[in-house]
């Protein structure tokens, strides 16, 4: 597909990301095999399909501009392959890093290497649950519309603890996803707003690790142990 119904296309994604004409060319052979593949399984509905340059494409290469053209990138769910799809476009033709998409379900994955492999992208799939995983190396984390902001954390904890980075889109309730994440986990986090003005982020977290919890019954015993034990008189 050329171009979204309302006009918007690869012009207004070059314009917007600064991405190479092979990158374009990359990301249109992505989207043939999608096409082929939408109508066998269940991949986007037709009304997305209508909007696919602008809500799927320009919302993965928001990323873009944030991650370094050498990493490696661990992309969690991902489904129809957004946002790893094009964003392994934009790193085979203009840098270096690596992409590999997790997807337990087989005929999804089995999309997401035909598409690589028709875009000839440096990627790799791995169909298996994604807490199964946690052997791929990795610098960055991404996920789109996947699972909650803890757990995502959950999932991505051995490769925090080694200082990956994690890009996660979400909607409009990013704020609460937040607030229940830091219940149980430490982190710094920046929200990347979406250009169109919508009310979706990309949140960029970093240094996580789970948070030390007050645990007041296991205070309170030891407490007795120490002193009230200690005193008794009986």
């Amino acid at each position: 597909m050329t171009h979204d119904i309302d006009g918007f296309g690869p012009s207004d994604v070059q314009r917007l990301f600064g991405v190479s004409r092979e990158t374009l060319d990359r990301i249109e052979a992505v989207l043939e095999c999608l096409n082929v593949w939408r109508h066998k399984i269940n991949l986007i509905g037709p009304a997305e399909w209508d909007h696919i340059w602008r809500r799927h494409i320009a919302d993965s290469l928001r990323l873009w501009p944030h991650i370094s053209t050498d990493c490696h990138i661990v992309d969690l769910g991902s489904g129809g392959g957004f946002p790893a799809l094009p964003i392994a476009c934009a790193l085979t033709s203009e840098g270096s890093g690596h992409v590999t998409l997790v997807e337990s379900i087989g005929k999804k994955a089995n999309f997401l290497r035909t598409a690589a492999k028709q875009a000839g992208l440096r990627a790799d799939v791995r169909q298996d649950r994604v807490e199964k995983c946690s052997d791929i190396e990795a610098d960055i984390i991404t996920a789109r519309a996947f699972a909650p902001l803890p757990k995502l954390f959950d999932y991505a904890e051995a490769w925090f603890s080694t200082g990956a980075i994690g890009f996660f889109h979400k909607g409009q309730r990013w704020r609460e996803e937040l607030t229940a994440a830091r219940a149980q986990w430490t982190f710094t986090a920046e929200a990347i707003p979406e250009s169109g003005g919508g009310t979706g982020v990309i949140l960029k977290v970093s240094e996580v690790s789970r948070a030390r919890t007050f645990n007041a019954n296991t205070c309170h015993r030891q407490s007795k142990g120490w002193g009230g034990k200690n005193n008794d008189k009986h």
